[in-house]
């Protein structure tokens, strides 16, 4: 078996030792080549290569959704983001060296969902939001220096508290359609389409519906703000927001879109977004039990 290893050395909590010791792993009875990509292009390109029976795929959560719809052969995840989201989504609590280890001794291929952004031609494993978890994402990219991995978030999210108390958080006039119906228009603090049920390597707990396989896309609306709704919202309470389930989303603003994809911040020069699930696409090599 040949085994491709793409390594992303600029994410969040990368880890030499840890790639060379799961990698040591495997080749005690498989061929593995290890890449470093210069750039998300040439991973792109050889993620979608043929010429191996499976890619490793060592960064965050969102390099593994900006390679997903690249994917051509079973993928296993090497956990080096900030919050590695989908990885304890897939895997659960297990280490990622006694995975490599059990995976060697056994192993299966599981398809899960992935979502898509038709303006960016761009994939992603856990969701995108518009609101607050942009501004969210958009204030952790300034605590990366102080704070490395989940502690930029919390930082983050201290600010964003401080903010919102000051009222400096204003709303989004959205329109939002699911399976091409308009379910909502008017402002909006929060709207975010998720894959997975949590964010935040667990810490907030949007989409309790959601499930990765399950065909479909979990929505949330949220019309107002407050910290009382906020950690509500965090336990996956859900008295103050609009949830909706589809597979094709659309969300129009009277403004460009800043949005955070798997983590990532985005500034659009559009005003809307279209969303679709890919079903069943993305194949994971996960062990036996």
């Amino acid at each position: 078996m040949k085994v491709l290893a793409i390594i992303n050395p600029k994410a969040g909590t990368y880890d030499q030792k840890l790639v060379e010791l799961c990698i040591n792993v495997l080749r005690a009875k498989f061929t593995v080549n290890i890449v470093y990509p210069i750039n998300i292009n040439e991973a792109k390109k050889l993620a979608s290569s043929r010429d191996y029976d499976v890619l490793i795929i060592g960064g965050g959560d969102s390099t593994i959704g900006n390679l997903s719809i690249n994917v051509k052969v079973p993928i296993i995840i090497l956990p080096m983001g900030r919050g590695n989201t989908f990885y304890y989504t897939v895997y659960g609590k297990i280490d990622p060296l006694n995975l490599f280890t059990s995976l060697l001794k056994c192993n299966r291929v599981e398809y899960v969902d992935i979502g898509f952004i038709r303006e960016l031609n761009r994939g992603f494993v856990l969701g995108t939001s518009i609101g607050i978890l942009a501004d969210l994402v958009k204030l952790s990219e300034l605590y990366k220096k102080i704070g490395k991995g989940m502690w930029s978030y919390t930082l983050a999210s201290m600010d964003l508290r401080v903010r919102m108390r000051k009222g400096q958080i204003k709303p989004i006039r959205v329109s939002l359609r699911v399976n091409k119906e308009k379910v909502y228009e008017d402002y909006a603090y929060l709207l975010s389409i998720g894959n997975t049920p949590v964010r935040g390597r667990g810490s907030m707990k949007l989409f309790p519906k959601a499930s990765i396989s399950d065909g479909t896309l979990d929505v949330i609306v949220l019309p107002k703000v407050n910290e009382e709704i906020m950690d509500s919202l965090a336990k996956g309470s859900y008295s103050n927001v609009l949830y909706y389930k589809g597979k094709n989303i659309e969300i129009t603003s009277d403004r460009r879109l800043s949005l955070e994809v798997d983590g990532d911040y985005i500034l659009l020069e559009e005003n809307k977004i279209t969303v679709d699930v890919i079903p069943s696409s993305l194949p994971l090599l996960k062990p036996c039990t």
